[in-house]
């Protein structure tokens, strides 16, 4: 086990539970063909659903994210993972709603408790590398988030939708190996001792905060900034596999178009977190924003050949500044960067959830063609709100 030692190895460890963790995260959406036949699921249904997802797995965070400044309990980096692995992995066998909606509690219980404490940990480090760290860390955990819908269809079509508690083995082998090396070595550093976390603090700070006045409005504002981000991917995800299949599509099909918008959004995330060490963090949010309205409105234009490939570029673009987003946060509030992490690694993502039931309720009423149209306009609108951001850090050269 001594290669996994020291910050390196906790990084590549952390970013592996990640990975599996945000996996498991994103099963509804490729089950959501399977459970809509099996309990008659409306468009609002499904949006309360998604909902769900938000609230238990990313607004919860803010609650460990406190937990993770105050107490620092190190086992949420195993318990995370095994909770979502076994809950998540049961939504196939759901037969009917209450059922489905106490494991999607369940499982995102799971998913909130690993993120904040783990983001923290992933950022320590020099502050001119922490983009780079951060777009590591967040990457690892988009690009299991892109393969969750792959994942859930294939176990389900495989060995039958009742049998997708199959998918819950790797997720526990993962923990494990949490257990046996970032849990291990942690819980291994003797009360009232520096851990990495508190040794890199100097480090972590070395970047001036903003006046104190502006500090709440600048949380503030970023809050809003990811959370309409997060409405629009939420919105595309979760709807996507019925979008499609109205269109003809298969359900396999469709869990394909999901996961690839997700992971060329994990690639998009990598990109602009790097970017960010070199450009700055809010020239980067900010050519985001505003790239990925056209782009995402395209998607109910264009022909369906050139569907993919709108898709994929809509994806990356939207999520660049994912990474650069935690990264502006724990800099902003650098005495705070657990709750601030949650802030925008979960709260964040969780409020934009709680549009999906209105994105529902509309789509029943009209199409979901209108719904994405509508989306795609939310990151233009952000734009001015970004650009009052401070610059928290920029690298010359």
């Amino acid at each position: 086990m001594t290669r996994w030692r020291g910050p390196r190895g906790d990084l590549l460890l952390l970013s592996l539970g990640h990975s599996v963790t945000d996996t498991y995260s994103n099963f509804l959406p490729g089950l959501i063909v399977f459970l809509t036949e099996r309990l008659a699921l409306t468009n609002t249904l499904v949006g309360l659903l998604a909902t769900v997802v938000s609230v238990s797995g990313s607004m919860s965070q803010l609650l460990f994210g406190h937990a993770a400044d105050r107490v620092r309990r190190h086992y949420f980096l195993v318990l995370g993972p095994v909770c979502a692995a076994i809950f998540m992995s049961l939504l196939g066998t759901a037969h009917s709603v209450p059922m489905l909606v106490l494991f999607l509690v369940l499982g995102g219980a799971g998913i909130a408790s690993f993120h904040p404490q783990a983001a923290v940990a992933a950022g320590t480090g020099p502050a001119s590398r922490r983009g780079f760290a951060l777009a590591f860390f967040v990457t690892a955990g988009s690009a299991g988030y892109s393969v969750g819908p792959l994942v859930s269809t294939w176990t389900a079509e495989r060995f039958g939708a009742d049998r997708t508690w199959i998918a819950a083995f790797p997720g526990l082998l993962v923990a494990l190996l949490l257990y046996l090396t970032v849990y291990r070595r942690l819980s291994a550093v003797p009360k009232g001792s520096a851990t990495a976390a508190e040794e890199a603090a100097p480090a972590l700070s070395s970047t001036p905060p903003p006046p104190p006045a502006r500090l709440p409005r600048a949380i503030l504002s970023l809050w809003a900034i990811v959370a309409l981000r997060s409405a629009v991917s939420t919105g595309l995800v979760h709807f996507m596999p019925l979008f499609l299949q109205g269109r003809g599509a298969t359900p396999v099909y469709g869990s394909l178009a999901v996961s690839l918008f997700l992971f060329a959004g994990a690639a998009g995330g990598m990109i602009g977190g790097a970017l960010s060490d070199r450009w700055g963090r809010r020239r980067v949010l900010v050519i985001s924003l505003a790239a990925s309205t056209p782009l995402l409105f395209g998607l109910t234009l264009v022909p369906a050949t050139a569907f993919l490939a709108v898709l994929v570029v809509a994806g990356l673009v939207l999520s660049a500044s994912a990474a650069v987003n935690v990264a502006m946060a724990q800099e902003i509030a650098p005495e705070r960067q657990g709750i601030a992490s949650a802030i925008v690694q979960g709260f964040a993502f969780g409020t934009g959830g709680l549009l999906a039931v209105a994105a529902g309720a509309l789509a029943d009423r009209t199409s979901i063609g209108l719904v994405y149209q509508v989306l795609a306009l939310l990151p233009l609108l952000t734009v001015p709100v970004a650009l009052t951001l401070p610059e928290t850090a920029r690298r010359k050269g």
